[in-house]
């Protein structure tokens, strides 16, 4: 994570980091399948919303991904995980969510 401290566009180009994510949404999608009954509809949304941001950022429409990433925040605050490999994959996308609201600055 150090190598990207002063370049954000490179940590949101990385395979790596894309590898995370894409790992993230695998996890917090079984949570709600497991979960779906205690999770309200919008949350259900989240690895869809994930996967249209990574989308974005493989374009390089950065603007179109921070507008997903406010979406995703929104249901994050609300997506609750159990299971350590969701609350983890929850932090991976806080994380993402991160590096690029750092493009705005």
């Amino acid at each position: 994570m150090d190598q990207f401290m002063d370049d954000p566009i490179a940590e949101l180009r990385d395979a790596g980091e894309a590898k995370k994510v894409a790992n993230a949404v695998n996890a917090i999608t079984a949570d709600l399948i497991r979960n779906a009954a205690k999770y309200p509809a919008q949350v259900r949304d989240l690895p869809r919303l994930v996967a249209a941001m990574e989308k974005s950022i493989k374009s390089e429409n950065y603007k179109d991904a921070l507008m997903r990433g406010q979406q995703i925040d929104k249901h994050l605050e609300v997506f609750t995980p159990g299971d350590e490999p969701s609350q983890e994959a929850k932090l991976t996308l806080r994380h993402r969510l991160l590096i690029l609201n750092k493009l705005t600055q």
